[in-house]
């Protein structure tokens, strides 16, 4: 198994590329006139409450609420690249994961694979599950499609569920794996991370083992076959 601190760095590597990859992507996405003024105005709400240190209580409360209708606004005028990111997370973390052995960036960088419980490559099932349970792609993506269909204040309350579950599920995968290596994800998909290095040395040691048999046996062979050899000489000779 592999160490909780190597895995934890992959996590952070990661979460680090697809930040990257999804600021690139939303940046070359076209945004309407309204996105650009309800983020201006986001921006603008945000910058007020943290350079501003007289606010009163009311005062806090109302950016505050200000800030949570901006939020709605905000990701209503924004579902497709909101959409764009889950596409992302689900190709990164998922069909990468499944057809390049379990490895993501991260993973490779620290050397690491997920693998079935029984050392066999994981399935796409397997790396699906995991990656709906401790990567936030099916959050975003039920936050995404809720916005289309119910209205502002179902929106929020329902939002702060999603996301709440989120984290509880994140903070219980990390320390199910810090006490024993295996996180809720690994244990719901049957699956469990290796050292990519130990792995390959296995298989180093087990090619290493089926050459030294073969070779024992094709030298057993040779014996019998001299010995036969020789008896036959031996044979002729006493005749």
């Amino acid at each position: 198994m592999a160490k909780v601190s190597k895995r934890i760095f992959a996590y952070i590597i990661d979460m680090f590329l697809v930040l990257i990859l999804s600021t690139l992507l939303v940046s070359i996405i076209p945004q309407s006139s309204e996105y650009k003024e309800v983020n201006k105005e986001f921006n603008n709400v945000i910058n007020e409450m943290f350079l501003n240190e007289n606010f009163s209580e009311q005062a806090i409360e109302n950016q505050t609420n200000k800030l949570s209708d901006l939020t709605y606004d905000l990701n209503k005028v924004s579902v497709v690249s909101n959409l764009v990111i889950v596409v992302l997370y689900f190709v990164y973390f998922v069909v990468l994961e499944c057809y390049n052995k379990g490895q993501t960036l991260g993973k490779r960088l620290m050397k690491i694979r997920v693998v079935s419980e029984n050392d066999d490559d994981a399935n796409f099932k397997q790396i699906l599950l995991r990656g709906i349970i401790i990567y936030p792609m099916l959050y975003d993506l039920l936050k995404s499609l809720l916005i289309l269909v119910v209205n502002k204040s179902t929106y929020l309350s329902l939002s702060e569920i999603i996301s709440m579950t989120n984290t509880i599920l994140l903070v219980i995968c990390f320390i199910t794996m810090i006490a024993n290596s295996k996180g809720l994800h690994d244990r719901a998909a049957r699956t469990k991370v290796i050292d990519d290095i130990l792995d390959n040395e296995d298989k180093k040691i087990s090619t290493w083992e089926k050459n030294s048999k073969a070779k024992k046996t094709n030298k057993n062979k040779n014996k019998k076959v001299s010995d036969r050899v020789k008896n036959h000489v031996v044979s002729k000779e006493d005749k």
